[in-house]
């Protein structure tokens, strides 16, 4: 335990997210995400880096979500999923929208983006309820 928070779940939902943005930008949205941004084939092989920065972002969000719950003791599943929801709309989605419009972003791409955030987080709330 750390701030209260189980490292157990932290780690679980980290590597829940993580797993699914590979299955997110791969089978299930790879596509039609590259093809929404113009990149090719080329463009898209990926130095460490982008990965590396991914599970530290989903460790330090697993985290960070596991200390807001700890102020709810008890809390059910339902309450973690809604808190994921008020976050990630309150916190993610917006900017992330923004940033992306201004970039001139396809909103194909903007829906696929925000999107992976959100089904990630509800993983780290699944975890979290659970573990």
């Amino acid at each position: 335990m750390l701030f209260g928070v189980s490292l157990f779940a932290v780690v679980a939902g980290s590597i829940g997210a993580f797993l699914l943005g590979w299955l997110w930008y791969g089978p299930l949205f790879g596509k039609a995400w590259a093809d929404a941004r113009g990149l090719s084939a080329e463009q898209l092989r990926p130095t460490p880096t982008p990965f590396v920065v991914n599970v530290v972002g989903w460790l330090l969000a697993n985290l960070v979500f596991g200390a807001v719950m700890a102020h709810f003791p008890g809390a059910g599943f339902g309450l973690h999923i809604g808190m994921v929801a008020m976050l990630w709309l309150g916190f993610t989605s917006p900017f992330m929208a923004t940033n992306a419009l201004f970039a001139k972003i396809k909103p194909q791409a903007i829906a696929i983006d925000v999107g992976y955030p959100l089904f990630g987080l509800l993983i780290a709330g699944v975890a979290h309820a659970l573990l």
